[in-house]
């Protein structure tokens, strides 16, 4: 967190370029073979009324053991900030911090900012929420007035949601979204706003990103440093596209990945150019029990109810970088419908070279069966890849 309080006062309105990483080394495999070979001597007696022999044979037995490590990825360099895409400090001057409540504070119900001020940043570091299981956002900010009150340039700082209904859940996918359908953090601003630091456990959607009103396209986001777990559907449902960047998160276990899917019958044309960027993103999917079976949701929901073959899309441009997902299995009818990669995605890894964008695919075969539409994503069948990434952020965040 103090990496990102202290990030450079920098802000710019158009996306910005892939900061550039270190070089690093390739990661390193090491097969080693180990021959080893026994001889023993067996004695054999025979005996007749007129003489004993002893005959000594030699007997040798070669065993052969292989032993192959695990291909790790190598130590990630320092990850991009907000401020390397153009957000600005949020503890900058100009701006005024808010703390609602001191840290080691627990709260039972909600917290939210329906209209905050130009300029505010809420820091709920060290502030946990029990406010679940509830159809409630238990932190939002900019939600009054159906966002019509949003606010200028907003900050959310830390914030914890402790999991009540358990992992895995006593509930099944279907009670969870029609009873408990709230997201973890529920953000709506004008001109930008960030999420930073925020750790959720138990909830049906990680995050829920919008504007001030349907497509009026006057605002991005960035959610960095993040961590969630058992996340019922989505890990973050974009489904009004509102333009943003993820950056250096885990989503360790979700139902669903990224969703960018409008509800019911909504159509409209995102501005051509208009991008969701996830950088350093480590992302798992994880099954829950749905209607049909236990199963797993997709890993970008990004159906387009209102375009022939994603033109002109409804979606964003998605942007993938130096970012590993985790699939374990096919989804329940066994095909590969939902596991392509969407239309118009682009895939930068040049600030990683070494260390480039990964799918772990634990569903059987060397090679992941969804169509990444010929980008440069490769497979890795380990779970030991996954295991290392994970091990390393959390590291890097202590306390998570």
């Amino acid at each position: 967190m103090k990496r990102l309080l202290t990030a450079l006062a920098l802000f710019v309105i158009l996306g910005a370029a892939a900061p550039s990483c270190p070089p690093k080394p390739p990661p390193p495999t090491t097969t080693t073979t180990t021959t080893s070979t026994t001889t023993t001597s067996t004695t054999s007696t025979s005996t007749t009324s007129t003489s004993t022999t002893s005959t000594t044979a030699p007997t040798t037995s070669t065993s052969t053991t292989t032993t192959t490590s695990t291909t790790l990825p190598p130590p990630s360099a320092e990850p991009p900030t907000p401020a390397d895409y153009g957000f600005p400090s949020c503890t900058g001057p100009g701006r005024t911090v808010v703390r609602p409540f001191p840290a080691g504070t627990t709260i039972t119900s909600r917290w939210r900012a329906e209209a905050p001020p130009a300029n505010t940043t809420y820091d709920l570091t060290g502030v946990t929420s029990t406010a679940q299981p509830s159809s409630s956002y238990p932190f939002s900010f900019g939600t009054g007035n159906d966002g019509a009150s949003a606010g200028y340039r907003t900050c959310f700082l830390g914030g914890r949601l402790a999991d009540r209904f358990g992992d895995p859940p006593g509930i099944d996918w279907r009670t969870a979204h029609d009873t408990y359908n709230a997201s973890c953090v529920k953000g709506v601003g004008r001109e930008w706003y960030q999420i930073l630091g925020t750790v959720c456990r138990g909830i049906q959607d990680g995050f829920r990103p919008q504007e001030s009103g349907v497509n009026v396209n006057n605002t991005r986001f960035v959610i960095s440093d993040t961590y969630v777990a058992n996340v019922m559907d989505d890990c973050i449902e974009n489904d009004y596209i509102t333009a943003g960047v993820v950056l250096d998160s885990l989503w360790d276990g979700c139902h669903t990945g990224i969703s960018e899917r409008p509800s019911s019958d909504r159509c409209w044309v995102t501005p051509p150019g208009e991008q969701l960027i996830v950088d350093h993103l480590l992302l798992r999917l994880r099954p829950y029990q749905l209607d049909e079976g236990f199963g797993y949701g997709r890993l970008f929901k990004f159906v387009d109810n209102c375009a022939e073959d994603g033109q002109p899309r409804t979606h964003n441009d998605l942007v993938i970088r130096c970012s590993t997902f985790l699939v374990p299995d096919y989804r329940l009818d066994g095909g590969t419908d939902g596991m392509q990669v969407p239309p118009g995605t682009t895939v930068d890894d040049s600030g990683c070279p070494d260390d480039p964008t990964t799918i772990v695919w634990l569903g059987g075969g060397n090679t992941y069966p969804g169509d990444l539409r010929g980008l440069p994503i490769r497979t890795v069948t380990d779970r030991g890849y996954w295991d290392a990434k994970a091990a390393e952020w959390l590291a890097r965040h202590p306390g998570t």
